[in-house]
């Protein structure tokens, strides 16, 4: 999957997320249960290297591209 489409899906599933979820859960935490979730790299340290890829603050709580 390329990053845009990444970005895109995530975008979209918080969308539908409740607004405590996003309040309360960090950027890696995110792409941990949306983009990573069953894999084998499912881990902080490979979440957090994926956030660096599509160009997001990993300990933020907002999804703002930087």
């Amino acid at each position: 999957m390329d990053k845009e489409t990444e970005l895109r899906l995530l975008d979209n599933f918080i969308r539908c997320m409740t607004k405590a979820y996003r309040q309360r859960t960090l950027n890696w935490c995110v792409v941990r249960d949306i983009l990573m979730q069953g894999t084998s790299t499912a881990g902080s340290t490979s979440c957090i290297r994926k956030c660096n890829k599509l160009g997001i603050e990993p300990y933020g709580y907002e999804l703002t591209r930087g």
